[in-house]
């Protein structure tokens, strides 16, 4: 993706006969919030294919992941965003 201010690598690959091809994203939130918005509009793109799998350093560490829930804007934001993207 050409993002080229989002540290990321994606990676797409080929599934089996009849199997989706799963999309890899690995991804570090450098402490910049203008970033993030740059991130959301690659996970989206990333989001629509059938198997996305993402890990990465989001440093959103107020997120209460069994709640779904976070204190921070950002934090909030972030989860909006997987959402969104129908990502768990």
């Amino acid at each position: 993706m050409d993002e080229e201010q989002v540290e990321s690598l994606w990676a797409r690959m080929k599934g089996q006969t009849n199997m989706g091809d799963v999309v890899v994203g690995v991804y570090h939130r450098p402490p910049q919030d203008e970033i993030d918005e740059a991130f959301y509009r690659q996970l989206k793109v990333a989001s629509q294919s059938q198997a996305p799998f993402l890990m990465g350093d989001f440093k959103h560490h107020d997120i209460c992941w069994k709640g779904n829930t976070a204190r921070n804007t950002q934090s909030r934001k972030f989860l909006q965003s997987t959402d969104d993207n129908l990502l768990t």
